[in-house]
């Protein structure tokens, strides 16, 4: 099938917003225009990814940290959820996994922004959106400018400003945007009401001292910003769990390639002033595309657990980037454990005043990293788009986006092609999608697509594949016409450079400089320049890719997590053995370096199943099972361990010592419990308790288990499973 692309000739003024700042220790610049984001004056198309550190225990954060960073996300955005830090009214906790500072100060360390979405209101999944009881009980006018609940806002962020002047990024250092409130819809007067309310709470963030570059506000759904007080940011998710339906969702829009940013389901639980799909409240021609909440995941809730796929999470990503997105940003990247209050759970729950029920403890969203910091498939496929971001965004962040009359616009279309186009001064980028959630695309074939006056050779386009192809692309003083394979990285040394591209075929064709180059996978071809070399890897291959910095860059193949730390590339998540392949600029014309990776240590069993035993006196009124076991004594000398539980029922809880420590609702995945997380010692009892899942229940489910008599409410297996860390 053939396309001719005609090249938009639309161009939003490049004009400077009232926004940046200057970091006084480094002497960079940060700013924003309407088109792109900048760092030291030039685009800059940064990636960022939502941890949240009052969800996770301190003792791991830098090295959660470092997984994020190792992914080629370049901004940590948290949430302050006001009721972990003032639960007792006047009583504030800065201490252990609420310790905002330190949380600061390791980004800070290893080269990491931090943006902090203050609130006061959150969402988050948090109970009362993050506003503690006492609050919720005082009978005063809460998300306005009611003086009393404004005199209590102002102590919040006064509060919050004292844990991290030293880390803002007009006093040196990493903190470089706030976001103010969460999914707000006005107030009772309607959205006049509602901007003056936002224009307040960032006014009393400045006087707290809480400067930075960049204000935000979420704008999905038709919520409220304040035209040039903050920018706004969208988002998309692939399944919407706070629907009250309990059938499959029709597919969602946000898998095309498409010029209305908003997603018709995000926040539809909270939408109030009646806006429709694709409104906002301000005008989108005056900001560059960004967004906050691409969904890593979504998290369960009691009456729908969508499975999110690997493939689902990439599609988003992609999807966002080919309609313009110039700021990509994930909630969450990593998941987490809701901690327990004082007084209560606080986790979001109809009988609190919510609109679903959650997990008490487990708010692991199905995230690229997961609750015990585990990497899931969607971290490798997001890898790989955050490299092409990191080295070449520069190029990207202020391209045009085309997308032709030729692009589907229907989400249930399987034969139509997903296409548009990214066009710079230096780079093109010829983006094709073919994956939409819950409906199988067609493999599209002898595609010939000719963009303004370059014309490509045949492309094919597997179901569930996205891929951005190159034209147009002055890199490296090469010129390349176009690429049939989508670019990766950069590798450099003072004497070579090696550009890296992967694809779902064994070879690519380019054409640099008007000449043709038929590559094979994994064969170096030197462009005719004479500078600069190119390697083709397959799709097996770039998830497998890491690209390190210690030690000069290098390229890394393994299936093994990498970070990098103190001078030294350590390894992680693997059993045993792993191979280890290594690529560097200065390496010759032959193969990669090839290694074993060995284990720390000497253990020599990586897994092992966990006896356990049914007891006949379950808890909560005599429904559901209750299982007991103990782990091994000398757990304590492995690297780190994983308990595999395998079951059906509605929800699972573990309990240690009489504690419950980790809860699960059921989906059909293995749920698996990082050990290394918990601060107590792994002796003693452990309780599995299981509630049966009826046959009848409302709930949806991609897959329903098998039931006996009618419920369904057994313990298949425990095993448990040993990873460990090596290095060089």
């Amino acid at each position: 099938m053939e396309y001719q692309i005609r090249l938009s000739q639309e161009r939003r003024k490049n004009e400077v917003l009232p926004f940046g700042g200057k970091n006084p220790v480094t002497g960079e610049t940060l700013g924003v225009t309407t088109r792109c984001f900048l760092k030291n004056g030039k685009p800059w198309f940064p990636v960022m990814g939502e941890f949240q550190f009052s969800r996770y225990s301190h003792r791991l954060w830098e090295e959660e940290l470092l997984k994020i960073k190792a992914c080629g996300v370049e901004i940590v955005a948290t949430y302050i959820f006001w009721n972990h830090h003032e639960e007792e009214k006047g009583v504030f906790d800065w201490t252990g996994n609420k310790n905002l500072r330190k949380f600061a100060e390791l980004c800070q360390k290893h080269c990491l922004r931090l943006f902090l979405r203050i609130g006061p209101w959150c969402h988050g999944e948090c109970r009362n959106g993050g506003f503690p009881d006492w609050l919720c009980n005082m009978g005063i006018s809460l998300r306005t400018n009611s003086p009393a609940y404004l005199l209590h806002v102002e102590r919040l962020f006064e509060q919050i400003a004292m844990q991290v002047s030293e880390n803002l990024y007009r006093n040196g250092g990493c903190i470089i945007g706030i976001q103010i409130e969460n999914e707000y819809h006005g107030g009772p007067s309607g959205l006049e009401q509602g901007r003056e309310h936002m224009r307040t709470l960032k006014k009393i963030a400045l006087e707290k001292g809480l400067t930075v570059p960049y204000y935000t506000a979420t704008g999905w759904g038709g919520a409220v910003v304040a035209e040039g007080e903050t920018l706004p940011v969208l988002g998309a998710y692939a399944d919407a769990p706070w629907e009250p339906t309990t059938k499959e969702l029709p597919a969602n829009e946000a898998f095309l390639f498409s010029p209305i940013f908003d997603d018709e389901k995000i926040g539809s639980d909270m939408k109030k002033n009646g806006m429709s799909f694709g409104e906002y409240t301000y005008n989108t021609e005056k900001y560059p595309y960004a967004t906050a909440e691409l969904g890593g995941g979504v998290q369960v809730t009691r009456h729908r657990r969508p499975r999110i796929t690997a493939r689902d999470t990439q599609a988003l990503a992609y999807a966002r980037v080919a309609s313009g997105a110039k700021l990509i940003g994930y909630y969450v990247f990593h998941g987490g454990t809701n901690p327990v209050g004082k007084y209560s759970t606080l986790e979001e729950s109809i009988a609190s005043g919510g609109l679903s029920d959650l997990p008490i403890l487990s708010y692991d969203f199905q995230a690229p990293l997961t609750e015990y910091g585990e990497r899931r498939s969607s971290y490798a496929y997001l890898k790989i788009l955050h490299m092409l971001l990191q080295d070449f965004g520069e190029q990207l962040a202020d391209a045009v986006c085309t997308v032709p009359p030729e692009n589907s616009a229907d989400p249930q279309d399987s034969d139509g092609l997903r296409i548009s186009v990214l066009k710079s001064e230096s780079m093109g980028l010829l983006c094709l999608g073919n994956h939409q959630r819950h409906c199988p695309m067609s493999s599209k074939e002898d595609l010939r697509i000719t963009v303004g006056d370059i014309e490509s050779p045949p492309l094919s386009l597997p179901e569930g594949e996205m891929i951005l192809f190159p034209f147009s692309w002055c890199v490296d003083g090469e010129w390349i016409e176009y690429a049939t394979a989508q670019p990766m990285c950069r590798v450099t040394s003072a004497q070579k450079t090696t550009l890296f591209f992967w694809n779902y075929e064994t070879c690519m064709e380019l054409k640099v400089n008007g000449k043709v180059i038929h590559a094979v996978q994994d064969t170096p071809y030197m462009l005719p320049g004479g500078k600069t070399r190119v390697i083709l890897l397959g799709r097996r291959q770039a998830e497998r890719a890491w690209k390190v910095k210690c030690g000069g860059e290098r390229l890394l193949l393994t299936d093994a997590g990498v970070l990098e730390r103190n001078g030294t590339i350590e390894f992680y998540g693997f059993s045993n053995t792993t191979e280890l392949s290594i690529y560097s600029a200065d390496a010759d014309e032959s193969d990669f370096e090839r290694r074993i990776l060995c284990a720390n240590g000497s253990e020599e069993v990586w897994e092992e199943n966990i006896f356990f035993e049914e007891l006949l006196q379950p808890p909560c009124n005599g429904t559901g099972r209750l299982y007991r076991f103990a782990l091994p004594q000398n757990i304590r000398r492995k690297q780190d361990a994983f308990l595999c539980i395998e079951f059906v029922g509605d929800i699972a809880n573990l309990y240690h010592n009489g504690k419950r420590v980790a809860d699960w609702f059921y989906t059909g995945e293995m749920w698996r419990v990082g050990l290394k997380n918990f601060e107590e010692k792994w002796a003693g009892e452990w309780l599995l308790q299981i509630k049966p899942l009826q046959e009848d229940a409302d709930v949806y489910l991609e897959e329903r288990p098998s039931y006996t008599e009618g419920k369904a409410c057994k313990l298949e297996k425990i095993l448990l499973e040993y990873q460990c860390q090596s290095c060089i």
